[in-house]
């Protein structure tokens, strides 16, 4: 298992917080934005950029008045998806952890 505290709490997050599987992900990823780039090896940061990219695939929803953030790309992209298609990224990121 890898001893990161940001994926640690991400994992966590999918674990034990309510919701269905495209809010606790969201959640998750919100978590492991924060890392820093060099916190995981090159192998597994690959791993997790791919997750990200999937589960916020949407973008951010914007104002278009004056482009202030309405939603991040995470809860934006639960929007237009189905709760399964979350399910292989929840998957994934407790892959990551566990190795």
């Amino acid at each position: 298992m890898i001893g990161n505290t940001k994926l640690f709490e991400a994992v966590s997050a999918l674990v034990t917080n309510k919701g269905d599987v495209r809010h606790r992900v969201a959640l998750a990823c919100q978590i492991i934005e924060k890392m820093h780039a060099n916190e995981l090896e090159p192998d597994l940061k690959e791993r997790i950029d791919k997750v990200k990219n999937a589960a916020g695939s949407n973008g951010p929803l914007t104002s278009k008045l004056d482009n202030k953030v309405l939603l991040d790309k995470y809860e934006n992209s639960i929007k237009y998806k189905a709760n399964k298609t979350h399910v292989p990224y929840a998957e994934e990121i407790f892959s990551i952890w566990r190795e």
